[in-house]
């Protein structure tokens, strides 16, 4: 399977100033496939088993083919009386094209698209969702409902959704953005471990290992004496999963302002997010004292003065 990815690099600076940006180079050069603001908010691009690239649209709430020589735009199916998007993060998220398309796209046996989206349920809600591929008309149809009812968010929903070499489901499911902004009085549950097999309340921080009909894989770890979708756990925003060619599974993850993260991801490990990164309270600060975490809090000073920005780890193995 062929990914497209794409490196945004910026530059923080107190000073507002333009710059050119470099598009073409002595191997390569850049132009434009389809005019401006043509697709809505895209989130996943992926090389389709036609040669097309295959796109879901966040904000529009569509999945489309481009043609990569015209740039022609085609819908494959409009999700919009399903997908609830309101915020910067929800909507349509990533997709995974059955690796039986690729090796005959005219199959009928495995013909399937899995897509993960952000729906309204007395509240937001995830689900991730089984579409069939219709070669003749190039469209998706027959929704079949693998998970939903896990908990989603106008933050850190993350949603990457790939295949891996095992024929098996994996999915990035964010923190929620708990513990900031808008939420900043929610807890962060990427450390809490599922205390059964249907408890999505506590998928928030993990990725996920999916078999291909929504149930859980017998081979999945178990933590803390339950078998669930969890694979490992500890994530923040984990946006980019990818297999590399000797199976080895890497996540780039995304840090609290610095420190972003590229993972190797290794069933049972724990990846490193704090329990809380809110500015301290008295008591942490007495108990980080203790092993030199931070400066001693003088009498007078605000607790605000002293605040994670971001600490993880590579990975812990645990027990």
């Amino acid at each position: 399977m062929k990914k497209i990815y794409f490196l945004l690099f910026v530059l923080v600076t107190s000073y507002n100033f333009a710059q050119t940006p470099v598009t073409s180079g002595p191997n390569w050069s850049v132009s434009n496939l389809t005019s401006n603001n043509a697709l809505n908010f895209p989130t996943e691009i992926t090389y389709g088993p036609d040669g097309f690239l295959w796109i879901t649209e966040r904000v529009g709430k569509k999945m489309v083919r481009v043609n990569k020589t015209t740039g022609a735009i085609s819908t494959m199916i409009d999700l919009s009386a399903q997908v609830y998007q309101t915020a910067g993060q929800d909507g349509l998220l990533g997709f995974a094209i059955h690796p039986a398309l690729y090796a005959n796209i005219a199959t009928i046996t495995n013909n399937y698209v899995f897509i993960a989206y952000t729906y309204n349920s007395g509240g937001r809600k995830l689900r991730i969702s089984r579409f069939t591929f219709n070669n003749a008309t190039k469209t998706l149809g027959s929704e079949f409902t693998l998970l939903q009812g896990m908990p989603a968010s106008n933050d850190h929903n993350s949603g990457r959704l790939i295949f891996g070499p095992d024929v098996k489901l994996y999915y990035t499911f964010g923190d929620q953005g708990s513990n900031q902004f808008a939420n900043a009085c929610l807890p962060i549950l990427a450390q809490n471990l599922p205390t059964s097999t249907s408890d999505y309340a506590n998928y928030p921080g993990k990725i996920l290992r999916i078999n291909t009909d929504g149930t859980i894989p017998v081979d999945n770890p178990t933590l803390a004496g339950v078998k669930s979708h969890v694979y490992t756990y500890g994530h923040r925003n984990p946006q980019g999963l990818v297999f590399a060619q000797d199976g080895t599974l890497f996540s780039s993850e995304h840090g609290a302002k610095v420190d972003d993260e590229l993972n190797k991801i290794i069933q049972l490990y724990e990846y490193g997010e704090l329990v809380e990164t809110f500015p301290y309270s008295k008591s942490h600060v007495e108990a980080l004292r203790k092993i030199d975490q931070i400066p001693v809090v003088e009498e007078g000073e605000e607790d605000e003065d002293f605040e994670w920005d971001s600490i993880t780890s590579f990975g812990v193995l645990t027990e």
